[in-house]
Parts: C-alpha cells; sequence; structure tokens
C-alpha cells in the first residue's frame, strides 16, 4: 500500500502473497490450503477497505505437480482471488527434451482451463531450467543447472 498510496504507483496491479506456497519454508502452505485462503482473504479486505484495487493471485505453487491447488483455489476461494497461477522449473526433462513441451503444453491448458471457467486469467509466474543449489568458492547458489557448465550460451558482457 506503501507504493500505492506515499509513492503513487498506478501499475501495481497483482499481489501474490506467498511465492510458491511458502511461509515460513518452501512450499509449506500446500498441507494447510485453509490457511492459505484466511490469508488471502484477510489482505482481500484490507484492499477493499483501503479502496486499492489489487488483484490477489492464486496459488503460485510450484511444481506443476503441486498446480492442484489451482484448482482447489478456484472451487474453495474464487471470491477473493483476482487471478490463477503457478511456476515452474524443469526437473525432469532438458529443456531441449521435445517430449517436454507437450507435455507441459497440456498442463497449461489445464491450469489456463481452470481460471478461464472462472472468467479469470492464469499467469505463469516463473519458468525455467531447474536449480541445482552448487557452492561456488563457499557460496550457496540458487543457480540454473546449465550455469557455468558448456550448455550455457556464452556472454560478452564484462558483468559476468
Amino acid at each position: 500500500m506503501y507504493w500505492i498510496r506515499e509513492k503513487g504507483a498506478t501499475n501495481i496491479k497483482t499481489y501474490c502473497m506467498t511465492n510458491e506456497l511458502s511461509l515460513g519454508q518452501w512450499g509449506n502452505l500446500i498441507n494447510d490450503l485453509p490457511k492459505f485462503k484466511d490469508y488471502h482473504a484477510e489482505l482481500f479486505r484490507a484492499f477493499r477497505e483501503r479502496d486499492i484495487e489489487i488483484r490477489l493471485l492464486a496459488t503460485d505453487a510450484s511444481p506443476v505437480e503441486r498446480w492442484n491447488s489451482i484448482e482447489w483455489a478456484a472451487e474453495n476461494m474464487d471470491d477473493v482471488t483476482g487471478v490463477y497461477g503457478g511456476h515452474h522449473y524443469v526437473n525432469n526433462y532438458d529443456l531441449d527434451d521435445p517430449e517436454f513441451y507437450p507435455w507441459f503444453f497440456g498442463k497449461l491448458k489445464w491450469a489456463a482451463g481452470v481460471a478461464r471457467a472462472k472468467g479469470k486469467n492464469f499467469i505463469l509466474g516463473e519458468f525455467g531450467c531447474k536449480q541445482d543449489g552448487r557452492t561456488v568458492h563457499g557460496i550457496h547458489r540458487d543457480t540454473c543447472a546449465y550455469w557455468d557448465t558448456p550448455r550455457e550460451p556464452p556472454t560478452t558482457d564484462s558483468a559476468f
């Protein structure tokens, strides 16, 4: 609300309450979707009381195997949800695997269909190669599995 009221931002349209259903630990709200709904409803109420027209996103689940939470949200909290979304990092396929794309397209069609049935949109918030969590020079990196390998495209940017 600070950015809207104090700074005059006009392009904030959607708010995601939790990244990947995380609260405390990664993805733990997948095990308590009613709690996610309660948090979501309170934010919705607070925004409306302040006449702030921000749509809330449900559920931002990741990976695609957790997208069933999107259907749960559509059935249980559509009245406080403005847009549906999820994201996915490719773990079981390589990005250049031709079998991946038809499979993933089917998942996207399903999720978009859930949202469309409620008259809303589906957002693919994040997408890409799996992360590998390597430690580089003693620092844990949440990097793409292709980072610093022959499969990473070369760059000419001196910042890298």
